[in-house]
């Protein structure tokens, strides 16, 4: 065995040894690109979020190619389309300079290369759009617009996490409905727990979706992403 078997022997002896914590540890010490990035907590009023929302969407339109549209988020006022048009066109020439965008109302999409850290930008505003447009309607989901809408991955930096933003509403059924949906569970009658469930005409809204979640205090319906209107009407 010669010098350089020796010491490949060495290591897969080392590493059978470890354990999986110590083999995780020394794969990311030796590769520090697999880490994940540290995620810092902090705290905001909705205010707060409004206005780096705003700032974010400014940014991430510009960079986009949307001159136009960020410049009346940014300032309040619809520019005339004449002066709006020569502005964008000015900028577009200036710094962009790229024959993708030369017809108009073309721009990049939001997880274009092109755009760099606007893709960020993209992603954190959606995260934030989102959890606002859900506490303003009482913690319900709607598909009457865009914002109510899950964000969208444009880079592969982690998304922001809003601490507490809870997606779903969960309804505990009595001790007896409990009993009664657990027997249907247990004999695999999966259609027929659900069918008893709707039976109860309870007044509980609709949503993206439910399941049923068992526990010591009784079954659990979870609604996720509920809306406003009645499951049974």
């Amino acid at each position: 065995m010669n010098s350089l078997e020796k010491n490949y022997k060495k290591v897969v002896d080392k590493v059978q040894k470890m354990s999986d914590t110590e083999l995780k540890d020394s794969i990311l010490e030796a590769n520090p690109q697999l880490q994940e990035p540290q995620m810092n907590d902090v705290k905001l009023t909705d205010t707060h979020l409004c206005v780096i929302n705003r700032a974010l969407e400014v940014y991430y339109r510009m960079r986009s190619g949307q001159v136009g549209i960020a410049l009346d988020r940014a300032y309040d006022k619809c520019i005339d389309w004449d002066s709006r048009d020569l502005i964008e066109k000015m900028v577009r020439k200036l710094v962009i300079e790229d024959e993708k965008l030369s017809s108009p109302g073309a721009s990049y999409g939001f997880n274009s290369d092109e755009i760099g850290d606007a893709r960020i930008a993209y992603e954190i505003q959606s995260v934030f759009r989102q959890y606002l447009a859900v506490k303003r309607n009482d913690g319900y989901f709607d598909h009457s617009t865009v914002d109510f809408r899950d964000p969208l991955k444009a880079s592969d930096e982690p998304l922001p996490e809003i601490v507490n933003f809870i997606k779903y509403i969960d309804h505990v059924f009595t001790r007896a409905q409990s009993r009664k949906i657990n027997k249907l569970l247990n004999e695999e009658k999966y259609k027929e727990a659900w069918n008893y469930i709707d039976s109860l005409k309870l007044d509980i809204p609709k949503g993206e979706g439910a399941e049923l979640v068992p526990g010591f205090n009784g079954v659990t319906m979870r609604i996720h992403k509920p809306r406003r209107e009645k499951r049974y009407e």
